[in-house]
């Protein structure tokens, strides 16, 4: 290999007034699950496994909040079906139980931190 050759190898042929210059090739290594995941998680958004890494880890570094994922969205789906549940068999317990002011004053509390939300939110 010439010292040209040795020069040249490992840049990136991409034009130079990109924001902080050419791109060159880097190598990491993932095991074939790692990079299923990345490559599934890569076409869920219509991305390259490497653009998907590039933004990641960009991402990370820059300390900038990615989108939310998938599974965190699910998450919440389960935690607000569980709380539904939880709050509905607690009301149902009340009723029977007489308690409908209580029960009362439960939802108007509740209301009054849903619209707290909704003003701190906003602004």
């Amino acid at each position: 290999m010439s010292d040209d050759d040795r020069d040249s190898a490992g840049k990136g042929t991409e034009p130079e007034d990109k924001p902080g210059g050419a791109r060159r090739s880097r190598t990491i290594r993932f095991s074939d699950i790692e990079w299923e995941t990345i490559e599934n998680a890569a076409e869920k958004r219509g991305i390259t496994a490497a653009e998907y890494i590039r933004f990641a880890t960009l991402d990370a570094a820059e300390g900038r909040v990615a989108a939310i994922d998938a599974e965190i969205v699910e998450t919440i789906r389960r935690i607000y079906r569980h709380t539904y549940i939880v709050s509905t068999l607690a009301r149902d317990e009340m009723v029977r139980e007489g308690r409908d002011a209580e029960m009362e004053s439960a939802v108007n509390a509740a209301r009054e931190s849903q619209a707290l939300l909704r003003k701190e939110t906003s602004e």
